[in-house]
């Protein structure tokens, strides 16, 4: 005994689907839908059954036509991943972009060259009163010591900033 199709207008189909009547004349437009049967005011009939079949539920509101569940699942997920992957790929080509502009500086050359420019500094310092303690006890008045401590200074900032290649 075979069984008898149901058969419903675009509207009711709509409402099985919970889509809008213009998405049901699309798919039928398109031949993504078939039409079953027209009724007497002409308007399209459709197999409920092969309907379900055909349309695919994924979205809240709405459907898409296409093939079978896991197949579109499987091709959205695949999407997706496609779709992060290039997004990481964009990051880190505007990571070594940067890193080629010295935008960027790894770590460890940052290291270096802070106890490079420390070295230098404590070198300087730790020589300042071998250099200078004889020449400033042979001053008697507290302003030559002052200026002479200040150009001494100010020479040390232009020897350390040649040294560091500033």
């Amino acid at each position: 005994m075979s069984k008898e199709k149901k058969l419903v207008n675009g509207a009711e189909l709509a409402r099985e689907f919970n889509v809008t009547k213009q998405s049901i004349y699309k798919a039928e437009k398109t031949g993504r839908l078939r039409v079953a049967a027209m009724d007497s005011k002409g308007r399209s009939l459709f197999d409920l059954a092969e309907a379900r079949r055909t349309l695919i539920i994924d979205k809240p509101n709405g459907f898409s036509i296409g093939k079978g569940n896991e197949e579109k699942a499987a091709a959205e997920h695949y999407a997706k991943a496609r779709a992060e992957h290039e997004q990481i790929k964009a990051e880190q080509r505007a990571l070594e972009l940067k890193i080629r502009q010295e935008e960027l500086i790894d770590r460890a050359t940052v290291r270096a060259q802070g106890a490079e420019l420390g070295a230098i500094m404590k070198g300087f310092l730790d020589a300042f009163p071998g250099r200078h303690a004889a020449i400033i006890a042979a001053m008697n008045d507290q302003h030559d010591v002052y200026l002479y401590l200040q150009k001494e200074i100010n020479q040390m900032k232009i020897d350390m900033r040649a040294r560091c290649g500033c």
